[in-house]
């Protein structure tokens, strides 16, 4: 259990190397009281950024492969498979569903992205795109006891991107996404392209954080997903709570939020 939490806290201390990366290359980070807004392409999304994406290794490595790797199609990476996620301050359950991405035939940066939410009893569609901000190289991790080593992995990384979808302006509740994601891949030589998933305690993918912003209202709420955790809805170093996921070795409901959804 204690060495559990041990690799669960080296994977969320190494943000600070991501946000070093965001930092060396070109994306502003700008404080706020109470939050921080990271301006990718100056378009500023508004949430503390603290758990987009957790785990590597001490020596994370910053090559960029953006040039290299636009020739590849991350479409069906990007569709995430059982997707959790949260809506406003109550960790609300938020479904997100990934219809279909395309990725764009004069623009290789661009994918379009058609799918659905649910939030409660209301279902909405939504359309939108996913623009390539970063493709990085990471350390190799194979697996736990290195149970993938010499099968074939020729690189593995991250792909990082900014995401904007926009829900249906006629139905009620309806709103848009805009936020920052994060895919961990590996390149297999035989295989190509797919989900890198055996990181031990830490595994996660597809981590989408960011704000979702009411048509109507105006009114902006933290809105997250990803496959098999949730950026920040757990326990970190120097955050404050309550938080949604209680799990050590998986994603766990803390109870006093099962009422919203999570039953």
């Amino acid at each position: 259990m204690y060495l559990r939490m041990i690799n669960n806290l080296k994977g969320d201390l190494v943000f600070f190397s991501l946000l070093l990366v965001f930092l060396l290359f070109g994306i502003n980070v700008s404080s706020a009281k109470e939050v921080t807004y990271l301006d990718v392409k100056n378009m500023s999304i508004v949430t503390d950024f603290t758990d987009v994406y957790s785990y590597y290794d001490d020596n994370f490595k910053v090559e960029d492969l953006t040039d290299e790797y636009l020739k590849y199609d991350f479409s069906k990476l990007l569709v995430p498979d059982g997707v959790l996620g949260f809506i406003g301050k109550n960790y609300q359950r938020l479904h997100v569903n990934f219809v279909s991405v395309e990725k764009d035939k004069d623009d290789g940066k661009i994918y379009h992205v058609i799918g659905n939410t649910k939030v409660k009893n209301n279902s909405l569609d939504f359309e939108g795109e996913i623009e390539v901000v970063n493709i990085r190289s990471t350390p190799p991790r194979y697996g736990i006891d290195d149970i993938y080593r010499n099968k074939g992995i020729e690189k593995q990384g991250i792909f990082i991107g900014k995401y904007s979808f926009r829900e249906n302006s006629k139905e009620r509740y309806s709103g848009k996404f805009d936020g920052i994601m994060v895919l961990d891949w590996l390149m297999h030589k035989d295989l190509g392209l797919s989900h890198n998933l055996d990181q031990g305690d830490s595994t996660r993918n597809n981590q989408y954080e960011g704000k979702w912003v009411s048509y109507k209202t105006g009114i902006s709420k933290v809105a997250n997903w990803g496959m098999v955790r949730i950026p920040n809805s757990r326990w970190k170093p120097n955050s404050k709570g309550p938080f949604l996921d209680m799990g050590a070795a998986e994603f766990s409901v803390n109870p006093d939020y099962k009422k919203y959804g999570w039953e």
